[in-house]
């Protein structure tokens, strides 16, 4: 099952707002979540 005009990515970068930007370039985006890693490493809220 799938679709194939979809995909799903994962990626670590301190700079999300590009990866987001070049993404919405290329099509629909839908359902992102951006995670601070640090403050989840320092025990905070992500």
């Amino acid at each position: 099952m799938g679709d194939e005009d979809l995909i799903k990515i994962h990626y670590h970068t301190n700079v999300p707002w590009r990866v987001l930007e070049y993404a919405a370039s290329l099509g629909d985006i839908y359902d992102v979540v951006v995670e601070n890693m640090q403050r989840q490493e320092d025990g905070l809220q992500g």
